[in-house]
């Protein structure tokens, strides 16, 4: 599995690309991985592991762990002194810990998560049900053998794990 990160890219600040990219640099996934799986798994970029065939190895390297660089994104996106987001996540103690490795690492770059926590069926009932509650959900994706399937059912426009329902890349074909 995959732990990661939804946007829900409709609301502001999150409608501003600059402001996911921060993001990105102000995680520290090999520090993340180290706390949360005792260094056994693996940082990803993608949520496709290494391991499987269509896992596009040029991505490897795109979000090097850098809060300053993160810094400088925010204050270009309009947040020179950060930004506060909500966050949902999952209530059992491993996600909690995940959530304050977040917490912190985040911090470093002047984000400032405010974390809700719920059972896993009520968070992402939160999250990506009809209320659309917080900016951020902090998550696990299990995957499909069939990449284009994860595709469809995180990214498409109108699927429930898509919680902005918004073309993630617009004017290209489907």
């Amino acid at each position: 599995r995959v732990m990661f990160l939804a946007f829900n890219i409709n609301r502001p600040p999150l409608d501003n690309p600059k402001v996911r990219r921060a993001m990105n640099f102000a995680i520290d996934r090999e520090a993340f991985n180290k706390a949360t799986q005792a260094g056994i798994g693996e940082a990803a970029m993608t949520l496709l592991p290494k391991a499987h065939w269509a896992h596009d190895a040029s991505l490897a390297n795109v979000y090097k762990y850098d809060p300053a660089y993160a810094r400088q994104l925010l204050a270009e996106a309009g947040h020179p002194n950060g930004l506060e987001l909500s966050v949902i996540g999952w209530n059992d103690q491993r996600s909690v810990q995940r959530q304050e490795i977040l917490i912190e690492q985040m911090g470093k770059a002047g984000i400032r998560l405010k974390v809700q926590q719920y059972a896993v069926a009520d968070a992402t009932a939160q999250f990506f049900g009809a209320d659309k509650k917080g900016d951020v959900y902090l998550a696990a994706w299990t995957g499909r053998p069939d990449p284009s399937l994860t595709t469809q059912l995180m990214f498409a426009k109108e699927s429930y794990f898509n919680a902005a329902k918004t073309d993630p890349a617009p004017g290209r074909a489907e």
